[in-house]
């Protein structure tokens, strides 16, 4: 393809990004890249926090008009050594972690899990 071709495709390209004119290109995010969920367990640690899981998660992307997160456990807060140490520390963060991946499991095609450690 000739060098002038390549520069009209590029500037017609560029052209529809300004004007917000492309698919993929929105103002609204797409993706949110940094999600918890509060599960009962990890609520006990904080007062007035509220359980936050997948169906909940999913429908405050919805009201937002995101179509998919990742979330990041928080198992990490049972073994966070700023705070009292927990009774089988590892036992409650592989529950949390688990209990993250089981939420995450039920849209499969919206939601991207990460566990944590310490």
């Amino acid at each position: 393809m000739p060098v002038q071709n390549r520069m009209r495709i590029a500037l017609v390209v560029a052209a529809l990004v300004c004007l917000g004119l492309t698919p993929w290109c929105s103002a609204q995010p797409q993706v949110d890249y940094h999600q918890h969920f509060f599960s009962p367990e990890i609520t006990k640690l904080a007062k007035g926090l509220d359980p936050i899981a997948a169906h909940e998660m999913i429908a405050l992307l919805d009201q937002a008009g995101i179509r998919r997160a990742l979330v990041l456990s928080i198992a990490y807060q049972f073994s966070n050594p700023n705070k009292p140490r927990f009774e089988n520390e590892y036992e409650r963060v592989k529950a949390e972690n688990d209990w993250t991946g089981q939420q995450v499991a039920l849209f499969p095609d919206r939601l991207r899990g990460f566990c944590s450690m310490r």
